[in-house]
C-alpha cells in the first residue's frame, strides 16, 4: 500500500516540476496542464503495483507447470520401478526444496493424513494456485482408476502435453517480446524530443 501511495504522490508532483521547469526556461504552459497530467500520471501509477503482483503470478503459475512437468516424469519412474502409486507421487516431491515441489508434497501429506485420494488433493491444490493442469490431471486419474498400464499412459501423455503447450508458450513470449522492443525505445526518444524542443516552441508560439 506504502508503494502505491508512493507512486501516486510522485505521479502527482512530476508534471508541476516539469511546468516549472518549463517556466525557469522561459516558456508557458496553462494551470490545467500540472492538473490533468498529474492527475492521469498518478492514477497509472496507482495501478503499477497492481500489475506487477499479476504480472508476478503469471509467472509464478508458469515456473509451477515446468517443475510440475518434471515431477511427474519423476513419478513415472517411480511406477516404471515398481512404487506404488502413493509412494510414487510422494517420493518425487521430498527431492527438492523448490516451491512447486514442496506444495505438492504439502497437498499430499494433507490428503495422507485425512486419508483422502492424492488425486483428489492435487485438484484442491491446483484450483487454490490457479493451474488448470493439476485438476485436468487429477480428473483423468480419478477415470482411469489404479490400472498400472492406464495410469501410466495418462501421466505420460499429460507430460508430452504440458512440454507442447511451455514451448509454444515460450515462442509466442519470445515473439511478443521481439515485436514490443520498439515501443520503450519509441516512448524514450518521444520523451526526449518533447523535453528539448518544447521551450524552443513554446517561445515561437509566443512570439508569433
Amino acid at each position: 500500500m506504502l508503494d502505491k501511495l508512493a507512486l501516486f504522490v510522485t505521479g502527482l508532483v512530476l508534471p508541476s516540476v516539469f511546468s516549472a521547469l518549463v517556466v525557469l526556461t522561459g516558456g508557458s504552459l496553462t494551470w490545467t496542464f500540472p492538473v490533468v497530467a498529474g492527475l492521469a500520471l498518478a492514477a497509472v501509477l496507482w495501478l503499477v503495483p497492481d500489475w506487477n503482483v499479476r504480472s508476478q503470478a503469471r509467472q509464478r503459475r508458469r515456473d509451477f507447470r515446468y517443475a510440475f512437468t518434471s515431477y511427474l516424469q519423476l513419478v513415472v519412474l517411480e511406477r516404471e520401478a515398481g512404487a506404488a502409486l502413493n509412494a510414487a507421487l510422494e517420493n518425487p516431491a521430498m527431492i527438492t526444496e523448490g516451491w512447486p515441489f514442496r506444495r505438492v508434497h504439502e497437498a499430499l501429506t494433507r490428503a495422507r493424513h485425512a486419508q483422502q485420494q492424492p488425486w483428489r488433493a492435487l485438484a484442491q491444490l491446483g484450483e487454490e494456485i490457479g493451474v488448470r493442469d493439476l485438476i485436468d490431471l487429477a480428473h483423468t486419474a480419478e477415470i482411469a482408476g489404479n490400472e498400472g498400464a492406464k495410469m501410466h499412459d495418462v501421466l505420460v501423455a499429460k507430460i508430452t502435453s504440458m512440454r507442447h503447450e511451455a514451448s509454444a508458450a515460450a515462442r509466442a513470449e519470445a515473439n511478443s517480446r521481439t515485436t514490443a522492443m520498439w515501443v520503450p525505445t519509441s516512448l524514450l526518444m518521444l520523451g526526449f524530443v518533447i523535453l528539448v524542443g518544447f521551450p524552443f516552441f513554446s517561445k515561437l508560439l509566443a512570439s508569433g
